[in-house]
This record gives structure tokens, C-alpha cells and sequence, in this order.
């Protein structure tokens, strides 16, 4: 019984701990594919077909890493 509920905590963590590293690694792949050259445009693209007016944006930013936490 105790083998049995040792093996079934030891999977549980090796999946946790890929499925937390696909993630991470998921975020760092969208947050370098999206430079501010790449989503400026594609936002202001789209925000201009729901918004009814002028919109004027110099750069748009995508970041994780810097605001993580907060």
C-alpha cells in the first residue's frame, strides 16, 4: 500500500513539474515571438475595427519576465 501511494506521488510530480516547464517554456516562445515590431501593427489592426474613433499608438509591448510578479 505504501509503494503503491509512493509511486502514485512520484508520477504526480514529474508531471506537474513538465506540465509547469511547458508553460514557462510556452510563455518565453509567445513573449519572443511577439516583438513590439510584430504586435504593434496586428493590435492596432484589430482594436481599429471595435473602436469608433482614432487611435494612435507608438509601441506595444508584450512582457512576463520583467512584470512576473506583479
Amino acid at each position: 500500500m505504501k509503494r503503491t501511494l509512493g509511486k502514485i506521488v512520484k508520477w504526480t510530480a514529474i508531471i506537474a513539474a513538465i506540465v509547469t516547464g511547458l508553460i514557462l517554456i510556452l510563455c518565453t516562445a509567445i513573449v519572443w515571438f511577439f516583438t513590439p515590431g510584430r504586435l504593434t501593427p496586428f493590435v492596432e489592426k484589430h482594436v481599429s475595427e471595435y473602436i469608433d474613433g482614432d487611435l494612435n499608438v507608438s509601441r506595444i509591448e508584450l512582457t512576463f519576465w520583467k512584470s512576473f510578479p506583479k
